[in-house]
């Protein structure tokens, strides 16, 4: 049984982190970032919505092999209908702090850290932690851009300033360096890695339609032939889409998924970004 609740605190705070990482939108959205488009708020509150469904449904699994029937049945009466709902299961509210402070936290969240306080569910490594920050930091990449005042014409017009911009705060940014890689690849040149992380970083500006399925195969194939050295443990795909694309963040992300990429790699989608040339 102990394997099993292993299992289950892994996929728990594996779905933990993808809210984690995902919902930031959402405090934007909250709290007074009105420059956020409808359509990241809906793809936003759905993904993250689905992982706090599997969040609960994995708990309702862990309590039942524990035998906590009591427990499993007020859990249940509790938040069974709350997170099907995705306003209320989204929902973020403010509560005091000890010192006279406030912070803001997801209802459930909040709800859950404190009725499965007694188990191990909400344990999170500091690694997945730091992945989480760079992540949400990604998602921001239209927002970098404007503040730096990038002129964006190509991807190394975003790699570069993506370079810069994680530099202050990783200090170990590196550029792409067929050294760094035994299969030279067709399309994928990360010119953005982090060589303490393990992680590198690639960037596609989409300009047209038509680039979206030529540059989901383009990654595919490289990413099936994959071989880099052994510090080099994942890749992030971050996609800029031009203005002009009308295909919503949340089919191409279906997209992605469907064409089962490695579990080492992980998908971001910018929308809205002015190309200047």
């Amino acid at each position: 049984m102990e394997s099993e609740l292993i299992d289950l605190e892994k996929k728990f705070q594996h779905h933990y982190s993808l809210v984690r990482k995902h919902s930031h939108y959402l405090w934007d959205f909250y709290f007074g970032n009105n420059g956020l488009d409808n359509e990241t708020i809906d793809v936003t509150s759905f993904w993250v919505r689905e992982d706090l469904e599997k969040m609960y449904r994995i708990a309702c699994v862990y309590m039942e092999t524990l035998g906590l029937n009591e427990f499993l049945k007020e859990f249940k009466t509790k938040y069974s209908e709350i997170v099907l709902n995705i306003s209320e299961a989204t929902k973020i509210e403010c509560y005091p702090l000890y010192d006279g402070d406030t912070e803001e936290e997801m209802y459930l969240i909040h709800e859950w850290q404190n009725f499965l306080s007694p188990f191990k569910l909400f344990k999170i490594d500091k690694k997945e932690d730091e992945l989480i920050k760079l992540h949400q930091i990604l998602e921001n990449t239209n927002e970098i851009l404007k503040i730096t005042n990038t002129v964006v014409k190509n991807e190394h017009s975003i790699n570069k300033t993506i370079r810069n911009f994680l530099d202050l705060y990783y200090g170990n940014v590196v550029q792409y360096s067929e050294s760094l890689f035994r299969h030279k690849f067709k399309s994928y040149q990360p010119d953005v890695i982090l060589s303490d992380e393990g992680i590198s970083i690639e960037y596609k500006l989409i300009r047209t339609e038509k680039d979206i399925g030529i540059k989901l195969d383009e990654l595919l194939i490289d990413a099936n032939r994959y071989v880099g050295n052994h510090r080099n443990k994942s890749c992030i795909a971050v996609f800029c889409l031009s203005k002009k694309i009308t295909t919503t963040k949340k089919q191409i992300k279906e997209d992605w998924r469907k064409m089962m990429f490695p579990k080492s790699w992980s998908f971001i989608v910018i929308s809205d970004v002015e190309i200047n040339c």
